[in-house]
């Protein structure tokens, strides 16, 4: 009997420990790359052959280029980029933008 509630209480205990990882768990990274094909204050749109992802800049935002400008200054047309972001309220909040390499069209 004893083992038999100790089995029972182990099963218990488990699943309680995976409900509440779940629940506070972070939201998971996700990561795009891509070319830019538009952006503004507020946003980044990137392509990858039919996909295309929009994401969200806030203040807490990096942008960083290979020759070390860094912000949306360091932004222009056709660059290859790496998006890092999560889902938060239904929007794809960046995180980071990596760029690449240098856009190939005129901006």
């Amino acid at each position: 009997m004893k083992r038999y509630t100790g089995i029972v209480l182990t099963v218990l205990l488990s699943l309680t420990m995976t409900a509440v990882q779940g629940v506070t768990a972070k939201p998971k990274e996700k990561v795009f790359s891509g070319v830019v094909i538009y952006f503004s204050d507020d946003c980044v749109e990137l392509k990858k052959g039919k996909t295309e992802v929009t994401v969200y800049l806030d203040k807490q935002t990096i942008v960083e280029n290979k020759t070390g400008d860094e912000g949306q200054s360091a932004l222009s047309l056709c660059q290859k980029a790496k998006a890092y972001y999560i889902i938060e309220g239904g929007r794809a909040r960046l995180i980071k933008l990596q760029i690449l390499s240098p856009g190939y069209c005129g901006s």
